[in-house]
């Protein structure tokens, strides 16, 4: 229909569709258009992962796949970027105009407002749209049922986001960080947020904010069958709006009996009321930090600059990643340039890969006393 957009046009029934694979059985499955690596290598990933035959992702955003599509022709599915461009619907609309009418259409970008995935969506009839940064989970759940591959039978994202924080060894920088992110979530992003301090006996993630240990998190670890949401509530210590702090203070003679059902419990109740999770887990590895790790979205793993940091590090690397986990670790270079310390370029030759993040050492300059 000349002057109608295909966006406008509603899907086609399966015999036009297998009309039209029969009369170009050249036709790409799929084509994909991105204007950045992180987006390309995640998108690449997740439909390797999904099982797709054929993977064809290109660098460039929406020009360039209008640009491209005007010369051959164009997939049944097609993924295209419209990130940093001026006029989205605009490009959208001159997109249409060289692509068949059953080409299923999956758009990428940057803007987050309900009222632009709408109009994407219900008013140009796009199947879907992700906002960046993209992950392999909202991938396989969003996207790649479109692509025709299944999403997993159990729903990766249910209730909260758990990121785990742990060191490569003690001493690193760990608790800082984990408290750092918490705030961030909950004044940066408005997010309700809890951070749990896992190390019931000298953990300071509370005591770095200000506030108080709680006889909470023991309950929970030792008896959870005894403790509901409502508890927890009661049991937290709050930090401005939404923010609120889970740890304990035990007495070094005591004997902590926690189980792993008492993790998953606490974990799984905390997901149901908050937004994040944000676990600040000791080194080491021991058992509940093991079974945290199981339960988590993303993992957080922080070093510092020296060689038994590096050796640490690549282990805790190593290890599998949990079934909600979209990517590997995130690893944070802390206390670089630190003087007596690796330098970076040897850091990443000791770990043969490059960290993620890296915090310049930043000594805290004490006043001079008299």
């Amino acid at each position: 229909m000349e002057g109608v957009s295909l966006l406008e046009q509603p899907a086609p029934a399966a015999a036009n569709a297998a009309a039209s694979e029969a009369a170009n059985p050249d036709r790409p499955p799929l084509i994909a258009w991105l204007g950045d690596a992180k987006s390309e290598q995640v998108l690449r990933e997740a439909l390797l992962e999904g099982g797709a035959e054929r993977v064809d992702v290109r660098r460039g955003g929406i020009a360039e796949a209008t640009r491209q599509l005007g010369r051959s022709a164009s997939p049944r599915v097609l993924i295209v970027d419209v990130a940093g461009h001026d006029q989205p619907l605009g490009a959208l609309e001159e997109l249409a105009q060289v692509c068949e009418p059953d080409t299923r259409v999956l758009v990428v970008g940057e803007r987050e407002d309900i009222g632009f995935y709408r109009t994407l969506t219900q008013g140009l009839s796009v199947s879907e749209y992700l906002f960046k940064p993209l992950t392999r989970e909202l991938l396989a759940r969003v996207f790649l049922p479109h692509v025709g591959i299944r999403p997993p039978a159990e729903p990766i994202l249910r209730g909260g986001r758990v990121v785990v924080v742990t060191g490569a060894r003690g001493g690193v920088g760990t608790t800082t960080i984990a408290t750092s992110l918490a705030v961030h979530l909950s004044d940066g992003r408005r997010a309700h947020v809890a951070l749990v301090d896992l190390d019931p006996f000298t953990g300071s993630a509370a005591l770095m904010l200000g506030l108080s240990a709680s006889p909470g998190l023991r309950t929970v670890l030792e008896t959870p069958a005894k403790v509901d949401i409502l508890y927890l509530e009661r049991a937290a210590q709050a930090y401005g709006e939404r923010l609120r702090v889970f740890a304990a203070e035990e007495k070094f003679s005591e004997t902590l009996a926690a189980t792993e059902d008492g993790v998953d419990h606490l974990i799984g109740l905390l997901r149901q009321r908050f937004n994040y999770v944000v676990i600040d887990a000791p080194s080491g590895y021991p058992p509940l930090v093991r079974h945290a790790f199981a339960h988590a979205h993303q993992r957080v793993l922080v070093m510092a600059p020296d060689l038994a940091n590096a050796r640490d590090l690549l282990r805790l690397h190593a290890l599998p990643s949990a079934p909600a986990q979209a990517r590997r670790g995130v690893v944070v270079l802390n206390q670089a340039s630190r003087p007596g310390a690796l330098n970076q370029k040897q850091v990443e030759a000791a770990l043969e890969l490059k960290p993620d993040i890296v915090v310049p050492f930043l000594p805290k300059l004490l006043p001079a006393t008299l």
